[in-house]
């Protein structure tokens, strides 16, 4: 399965881990026959022979399509207990982690839109409908333009699957329904939500998220400094609830967003490959292991990178405006004691307690269930051999409750952030 150790798939030899998650694994790898570089991702292939065929398939149309804005599939392998995608191997940073350390200008979120609009177009003239858009599947290449991949694949467990991306669901998909070219659109307007206005339109709390979705939509977002009025009501209009509602194609939608662009100051691939450029410099200049575990008698130190820092707090002060101002005005803060970390993993303690802080800020959940005296958090990682184990521990008054969970050593930055997200959920039910 996904995962277990391979060193060859078909004519591909592996190279190296490039992630890892519950869902798949991706390798780059080299083509033996060619001589080229290729992304290898393995996932789980269902027992039920009629699905794996529909898989199959799906896939089969996807290595058909060929757009410059979208991630070649190059081959399909079938092993006996996975399914083998060969990809075109891009070197870039996926939109996640990118929204993570910083924020877009106006100008560069419509230059998004526009891209993923064609990439959208083309999929759908070949009758394929993403199912799965969101800020993970979007790589922003180094020339400044995106690479759409990631396209979803029919399983049984395909909502249990996509719960990981609920902030995008469609209602469609929530109810069941096949998902169409308009779902594709619903997920785009999540997203351009997201990059016009700081945050996602339905933030992820406790409760029962499918029927929070279906019972409605979010308020209509303010009018926001420098954005044209008509560029929020698009997205706006993104979000209908009937499917009949949102625009009728993603050629369509980029004709629209193409007028407003007009009123915006210039977004273009050049500005967006620099910012790109900027932040993943910040990461390479950035410690490992900022912290050392103290003993618990001593004062933790707490320090923060400075440009991420800003960077957070200035998307949590502005996520804040989009919530009810009753909501906001009875917030408890959750103070995070510190991120302590031993042995090196990729990401950092400094980059760890700067998105721990921010997905504080930034849930919505957080800010109902502390009331008297503020929750503490504190993150203890200790990373061995090819193994870092982590345990996020909430301290609330007498009451302590801690949540463990070990990743790769070389997990990405959006590994750890979908590592600290699920922490969260766990802790703050």
């Amino acid at each position: 399965m996904p995962g277990s150790p391979r060193s060859q798939v078909g004519p591909y030899r592996l190279l190296r881990l490039l992630s890892a998650g519950g869902e798949a694994s991706v390798f780059e790898a080299e083509d033996t026959r060619l001589g080229r570089r290729v992304a290898v991702k393995l996932r789980p292939l269902p027992a039920d022979r009629a699905e794996r065929t529909a898989q199959l398939q799906e896939a089969r149309a996807l290595a058909a399509l060929s757009h410059p804005l979208i991630m070649q599939l190059h081959d399909v392998v079938e092993l006996p207990d996975a399914l083998a995608l060969v990809l075109e191997l891009v070197r870039g940073r996926d939109l996640a982690s990118l929204l993570d350390a910083t924020e877009v200008t106006p100008g560069m979120a419509v230059h998004i839109g526009l891209d993923l609009c064609s990439a959208l177009a083309a999929a759908h003239d070949a009758g394929i409908v993403h199912g799965d858009l969101k800020a993970a599947n979007v790589l922003v290449t180094r020339d400044g333009h995106i690479k759409l991949f990631d396209f979803g694949l029919s399983t049984d467990a395909g909502m249990a699957r996509l719960a990981g991306s609920a902030y995008s669901l469609a209602p469609e998909q929530l109810r069941g329904q096949p998902v169409e070219e308009r779902s594709d659109l619903f997920a785009l307007g999540c997203l351009l939500y997201r990059l016009l206005l700081g945050d996602y339109p339905f933030p992820l709390g406790g409760g029962d998220w499918q029927q929070q979705r279906l019972a409605a939509l979010p308020a209509k977002p303010p009018a926001a400094a420098g954005l044209p009025a008509a560029l929020v009501e698009l997205v706006y209009e993104l979000l209908a609830g009937d499917p009949a509602q949102r625009p009728a194609s993603a050629r369509m939608l980029r004709q629209r967003l193409l007028g407003l662009s007009r009123d915006l100051p210039a977004g273009d691939a050049a500005a967006l490959a620099g910012l790109a450029s900027e932040v993943e410099q910040a990461r390479r200049e950035r410690p490992v292991a900022a912290y050392r575990t103290a003993p618990a008698t001593e004062p933790q130190p707490r320090r923060r990178v400075p440009s991420i820092a800003l960077a957070v707090a200035a998307t949590a002060l502005l996520g804040t405006a989009l919530y009810p101002r009753e909501l906001a005005g009875t917030r408890e803060p959750v103070r995070i004691e510190g991120v302590y970390v031993t042995g090196a993993p990729t990401v950092g303690a400094a980059w760890l307690e700067s998105t721990l802080q921010g997905l504080v800020e930034r849930d919505a959940g957080l800010r109902r269930v502390v009331s008297g005296d503020a929750a503490v958090l504190a993150l203890h990682v200790n990373c061995a051999s090819e193994v870092c184990s982590s345990q996020l521990v909430r301290r609330h008054g007498a009451e302590e409750r801690s949540d463990s969970r070990s990743l790769l050593v070389t997990e990405s930055e959006l590994a750890w952030q979908r590592r600290l997200r699920q922490g969260l959920a766990e802790l703050f039910p």
